[in-house]
């Protein structure tokens, strides 16, 4: 099972290009505050787009 590199890299630049206008909304204080209080679950805030980290920067500080 060889992956040609090309594509792993073409997939990545994709979904990061996907996730930059969600991440944007995540680094809005405002929204960070309204997805603790509607995006309690770390499900949840997955499927808003949330990076990683600000899940566990959010699961931490609550």
């Amino acid at each position: 099972l060889s992956i040609p590199g090309n594509s792993i890299s073409s997939k990545c630049s994709y979904s990061k290009r996907q996730s930059e206008g969600q991440q944007e909304k995540a680094h809005d204080p405002y929204a960070l505050e309204i997805l603790k209080r509607i995006a309690p679950s770390r499900k949840k805030m997955r499927k808003a787009g949330v990076p990683k980290q600000k899940i566990a920067a959010l699961v931490l500080s609550s």
